[in-house]
């Protein structure tokens, strides 16, 4: 799948993570650990807001870095839409909430962590502190990220909006890392990771063009997407580390790799670390899922 219509430059970036040690050792401590739970709940929903906030900052491109940010200041938010993709989103409530019943009754229940039950919790604070009043959505799954990209570029590209924010975040559990590690999905349940995009397709948009091809089915069709572009590509961007193969099939170009958290902010988080990277040329963001194959980002 692949996108087409004005083009749409990448106009900011946020990423932020933080350590869940704390909290990780918390849970396992049972019903001493309950009182550090709404402090964790507050923090998932916060660091969205803070890679939001990072997003729509203007900034100054790094010298000599063809890819980074321009520095013009952003237009007003009002019409700017959100969308976020999640994995286990905030289910952790969810699941101090069911240990709390079993073992100490409902009396022990936070009143606090209900506004934060819903996975869209964190996209609507954002939406919030931000005015951002266009439409906002939050999808859930292995493939929520890459699904959020492609939502944004098919909004953008209909003329349904002209600024979108693209959003990902993942704070796992220690029961969410083992449930997926079972379906031989590999989650961090040390690190939280928010990361967001700005895209903006207006006529005064500046930045680096955005493209994206979805469910590629081997290297060979990711190669090809990535030499249709009019400039020569200058480095590879990995969400994890590169095996032989892809090596080999980009072994004309520079590969490097940054690893995310979950496949959900893989895609958002290779292209976060491309930006400002490349000292000439194009730059390929790749990510992949078992739910969609290779996702392919291309920052020209």
């Amino acid at each position: 799948m692949t996108f087409s219509g004005p083009p749409i430059r990448l106009a900011g970036v946020g990423a932020v993570s933080w350590d869940l040690t704390p909290y990780r050792d918390a849970r396992r401590r049972g019903a001493e650990g309950w009182p550090a739970q709404p402090a964790f709940t507050r923090e998932v929903a916060q660091r969205l807001s803070d890679a939001v906030g990072a997003a729509l900052a203007p900034r100054a491109p790094d010298e000599g870095q063809p890819l980074a940010v321009p520095p013009e200041g952003r237009v007003a938010n009002d019409a700017t839409e959100i969308v976020t993709g999640t994995c286990y989103g905030m289910a952790h409530v969810a699941e101090v909430m069911h240990e709390q019943l079993a073992e100490a009754g409902p009396r022990w229940l936070d009143p606090e962590s209900f506004a934060y039950y819903s996975p869209h919790a964190p996209t609507s604070l954002a939406a919030k502190t931000h005015g951002l009043s266009g439409a906002g959505s939050t999808l859930l799954g292995l493939d929520a990220g890459g699904q959020a990209l492609a939502h944004a570029l098919r909004r953008l590209s209909s003329g349904r909006t002209s600024r979108c924010l693209v959003t990902a975040y993942d704070a796992v559990t220690g029961f969410a890392a083992a449930a997926l590690a079972a379906l031989g999905v590999a989650a961090d349940d040390s690190t939280g990771e928010a990361v967001a995009l700005l895209l903006d397709s207006g006529a005064e948009a500046s930045g680096p063009t955005i493209r994206l091809a979805r469910r590629l089915a081997n290297l060979d069709a990711v190669r090809q997407f990535a030499d249709a572009t009019t400039r020569p590509l200058s480095r590879v961007q990995t969400a994890t580390e590169p095996d032989d193969d892809l090596l080999a099939a980009f072994g004309d170009v520079e590969v490097v790799a940054t690893n995310a958290v979950t496949p959900v902010t893989a895609p958002l988080r290779a292209v976060a670390a491309a930006v400002g990277t490349a000292p000439s040329g194009a730059v390929l963001a790749l990510s992949r899922s078992q739910a969609s194959g290779w996702t392919a980002v291309l920052l020209a």
